[in-house]
């Protein structure tokens, strides 16, 4: 009886460590808050998403996005090193949302200050 919940335990154990770090899918939706923002770019929602990622679970953003991207690149020094070290340790913060005002503003900005030539 004992070899066996000993056994158990250790199937149990190993499946616990073995599972594949992943988003919960309610996280990438509470994350899209850019989704129905008719007046951002498709490249500016995809930055908020992604920004609310690393805000809502900065050590799984670490362990999935910034992995992914660091084992396709040669980007492995004491920044990318001392981001991982941060991102392992960050405690969440609330997601953030689009503001037509502001991004309006914003471009505005742009625009004045953008070479007359572009």
């Amino acid at each position: 009886m004992h070899s066996r919940l000993i056994l158990f335990l250790i199937i149990v154990s190993s499946n616990v460590f073995s599972q594949k770090k992943t988003w919960d899918p309610a996280v990438l939706e509470k994350a899209n808050t850019a989704k129905d923002a008719d007046y951002l770019t498709k490249e500016e929602k995809s930055v908020i998403f992604y920004l609310n990622l690393v805000r809502l679970d900065p050590k799984l953003f670490g362990e999935t996005y910034l992995k992914k991207y660091l084992d396709s690149t040669s980007d492995n020094n004491q920044y990318t090193k001392s981001l991982r070290k941060t991102l392992a340790s960050a405690k969440p913060l609330p997601v953030v949302y689009p503001d037509k005002l502001l991004s309006e503003f914003a471009k505005g900005i742009r625009y004045r200050y953008e070479p007359a030539d572009r």
